[in-house]
Parts: structure tokens; sequence; C-alpha cells
């Protein structure tokens, strides 16, 4: 094993020496001489894990680790304390750094270097000037098949570096992204922005009066227009400003400010003329009340020898009217449909038997009768059914619309 008090003369640390001096050595590692000339083929074959060159009889003169996959140290301390440079070549197909494979180092007069393995292809070296300045920054052996170390150029001090660390690197660690942009995994994988996470602030910005929306024909990046191309856009032509002026008589509608009001329609002064009843009105200048008598004619329909009218009473309201009054009867057969046609009071235009109705009754017969519009005649037709051939005294009342 190496003296610690030789290991500290060459610049370490008590601490690093005391814990080197622990590592077993292979073969001799003091005064050594390099040997060959500037290949990886000839060069003296290292085998210790602290070695000092004290013979470099040219600048021409190598040295080679040992394969980094076989490695048993992980870790190599290497002086030049000869008189020349001392070329320092990794086995073949390593490599030192981030150095091509193959590539040597160069080891100067009184110069040193320490070199720690990254993985089982690769070094990672650190040198110092001179034996009296060799003061390695770290010692990190290499403990595993595939484990990796990475220093960079510099290696790792108390100015890059604090607090503690534990555990093995075995490799790309997993990496999971939290709170507004999401994702896991090791090496390069895939985030998610969350929801309502970009705020306007962080969108590009925009000139004074644009929006934002697609004028360009075709699904694809939202875009920037001015107002002016809105309007173009929505067919909006004039110098229209967005204001809107109320003009006329009667007001039905105020505007102030930005309210907009109505006002009541006075059925009064604001409506002339008469509203007709296709359109909701009643067809009269106002909702008509009306009454009086009238003697029907008469019209004997079917099965009726004669009758006998007598003055009606009637009354309407708007476009209702209701009829009441008596005739006399003298059926032609018994046990048949007899039919009387009635005139109406105030002419309307039928157009389905519905838009009247009303019954009638015989007292001294106990008959009934159904009384409905006659579409054909504009009139009121009653009818019955016989129970005898007797003259008898009719009633009725019956309802009709104005048409």
């Amino acid at each position: 094993m190496p003296r610690v008090t030789d290991l500290v003369e060459v610049g370490l640390s008590p601490l690093q020496a005391k814990h080197l001096g622990a590592q077993p050595i292979n073969g001799d590692f003091n005064n050594l001489s390099a040997t060959g000339n500037a290949s990886q083929v000839n060069a003296y074959q290292i085998e210790a894990n602290y070695n000092i060159f004290g013979t470099v009889g040219a600048s021409t003169n190598s040295a080679k680790l040992p394969k980094a996959e076989s490695d048993p140290h992980g870790v190599y301390f290497i002086l030049n304390s000869g008189a020349n440079a001392l070329n320092l070549y990794p086995a073949v197909n390593n490599s030192f750094n981030d150095l091509a494979v193959n590539t040597a180092i160069s080891i100067p007069v009184n110069g040193g270097v320490i070199l720690v393995k990254q993985n089982i292809t690769s070094w990672q070296s650190h040198h110092t000037s001179g034996a009296t300045s060799f003061d390695p920054a770290i010692y990190v052996p290499y403990t595993g098949a595939t484990a990796n170390l990475n220093l960079g150029a510099n290696s790792i001090t108390a100015s890059n570096f604090s607090g503690s660390s534990s555990g093995t690197n075995t490799g790309n660690q997993t990496i999971t992204l939290t709170s507004d942009v999401t994702g896991t995994g090791t090496g390069s994988f895939a985030t998610t922005i969350a929801n309502n996470a970009v705020t306007l602030a962080k969108q590009a910005d925009m000139a004074t009066s644009s929006l934002v929306y697609r004028k360009t024909a075709g699904t694809g990046d939202p875009e920037i227009n001015t107002l002016a191309t809105l309007k173009t856009d929505l067919g909006l032509t004039g110098t229209n400003s967005g204001d809107v002026t109320l003009a006329g008589a009667p007001t039905y509608l105020t505007l102030a400010g930005q309210v907009i009001t109505r006002a009541l329609i006075n059925l009064t002064s604001h409506v002339t003329g008469i509203l007709p009843v296709a359109n909701g009105g009643t067809g009269l200048s106002d909702a008509t009340i009306d009454f009086g008598t009238y003697t029907p004619t008469r019209t004997n329909v079917t099965n009726i020898a004669a009758s006998t009218i007598y003055s009606a009473q009637y009354m309407r309201v708007g476009t209702v009217v209701t009829v009441s009054g008596k005739v006399d009867i003298d059926p032609t057969s018994a046990s048949v449909t007899s039919e009387l046609g009635l005139s109406l009071p105030i002419a309307s235009n039928f157009t389905s038997e519905e838009q009247a109705g009303g019954t009638g009754s015989a007292i001294v017969t106990t008959e009934n009768a159904g009384i409905s519009a006659d579409a054909v005649n504009n009139r009121v037709s009653f009818r019955f059914f016989t129970t005898g051939v007797a003259n008898a005294a009719w009633f009725y009342t019956y309802t009709y619309r104005i048409l």
C-alpha cells in the first residue's frame, strides 16, 4: 500500500491520503520509467493505482492505463518526475474526458493527474501544474458496472458544491415535473402544460386596437388582425362607429347612455284605424257592446210542413253574439230528422259548423234540438228528431262568432 506521507507529498489532504493509503497496490509504483514512443502499442502498461515516473527520457515516451471495463481500482494517481512531458494513453477503444477514443493526454514535468473511472470505456482527469501543488479536489472510486460520473473540465470543489449526497447513481434518473408543466421520465420526455396555466402576460405582444382571429382559410395558427380588417370581413361598411340613434314619433324606445328603455303603447293615441281579425284584432273600431231584437227569417229545410217564428233578442260583445227566441214547428212525419234554418241578427261568414252552437227544447213533446253553423248559407241550422207530427212550441238559445 502507498505511504500516507508519500500521498501528502504529492498534494493530497491528510484525510484523502489516509483513505487512499488503505487501497491495495499492484506492483511497484515508485520511480517508474516510461518507454516506447507516442503510441498505445509500445506504451508502458500501468498496473498500480499510485505511480511516480522518475525517468521520462524523451518527449515521445508514454504510458497507458488498463481497460476501464476490467479495472479493479477505479482511481489512479500519476506523477511525472522525469525530464520530459509524459504521454498518457487510455487502453484501446477507451478515452479521457470528452476526447476522442485512443487520444493521449500530456502530463508536464513535475505535473500530476488523478484519473477517476467514469464508465466502462472512459476516464475523468484532474491535472495539477507541479508536484508541490498536486491538490486533487476529489477522490471518487468507481464501484459499479455502468455507473456514470462526469465532472467536466473542473473537479467538484467547495465553490460549486454544497450539502451532502448519498446513494448510488445507476444511470439516467427519473425526473418528475409538477405544477404548471407536468411530465416524468429519464433523458428526454414529453411534457404537458396545465389548463389555464398560460396567462395573457406570457403571450406574444399585440398592437393597439387589434384582436385575435384566423382570417386565412383553413385550419391553422391563430392570427392577429386589425378592427378595420374585421369590419371588412363582417361586411360592415361606411363610418358606423357603433352609435345608434333613435328617431321618429311616437317614441316607443328611448336611448340614454348605454341603456335602452321601452315606453308603453297607448291604444287610444298611438293606434289608428281598425286592426283586422287576421292580425290579432277584432275587426272593429272598438270592443263593441250591442243588443236588440229581430225577427229571424226561417227556412223549412227538411220534414217541416209549417213553422211560425217570433221576435228574438240578441246581445253582442265584441265579435261574439248570443241569441234566444221561440219558434212553432209542425213536422211532416214522425221518427225523421228535421231541419229548420234561422237567419242571424248580425251577418257572419261561417267556414265550419263549430263557429255557432246552441240547443232548443220543445216543452210539450219533450224533444230536443241541436243548433250549429251552416257554412253554406251563413245562418244557423236547427235540427231535431221527431217523435210525432203534432205542432209544438220550441224555445232556443245559441252563440256564434262574427267572422
